[in-house]
């Protein structure tokens, strides 16, 4: 069975359409790069179905079910926005301008990835999977990934928050790999 097929059977257990996800994440990067680095399955969902999601709340703004013994993690969209726009605004910015279909299933785009992976209260928990993306799959693309979460950050409402953690990161980024990211 294909990943993408491993995908739909997911999303159908979780009772959730194609059309109101995006897949983000680890897999969302191996996806886009074609390298295999992570087999985590994360898809932002909407808010109405991510309400109804039966899964467990893992912490605010995550649920996590396991599936055939994979991990999959649901994330509340409102989580990553502030001020007038709502989660389902994110979703909708992300389909139209930073992502890509793959036999129907809307995957993020790397700037997502991080962006995502930056606004969220245990960010820092996510320094080495973003270090591991920009020096196996993504050497040479950290400027144009920073300035997409830049920009989404402007969006929705989250840049300085994104510019502290971009500035830590960055940190990392140069005392382990200056030349090569």
């Amino acid at each position: 069975m294909s990943e993408i097929e491993n995908l739909y059977d997911i999303l159908r257990y979780a009772g959730l359409s194609e059309e109101r996800v995006v897949l983000v994440g680890g897999l969302a990067i191996d996806i886009y790069t074609g390298i295999p680095v992570s087999k985590d399955v994360d898809f932002v969902v909407m808010i109405e179905d991510y309400d109804r999601i039966p899964a467990v709340d893992m912490w605010e703004g995550v649920k996590q079910m396991e599936y055939m013994g994979r991990r999959v993690d649901f994330l509340d969209p409102d989580s990553y926005v502030v001020g007038q726009y709502k989660g389902n605004d994110l979703i909708e910015y992300i389909k139209r301008h930073r992502s890509f279909k793959v036999d129907g299933i809307y995957v993020a785009k790397p700037e997502v990835v991080f962006y995502t992976r930056l606004v969220i209260p245990n960010w820092g928990n996510y320094i080495r999977k973003d270090i591991r993306d920009l020096n196996r799959g993504l050497p040479g693309e950290k400027d144009k990934i920073y300035a997409g979460v830049k920009a989404i950050a402007d969006l929705f409402g989250t840049r300085g928050l994104v510019d502290e953690h971009l500035k830590v990161l960055e940190e990392y980024v140069q005392s382990n790999f200056p030349e090569r990211i």
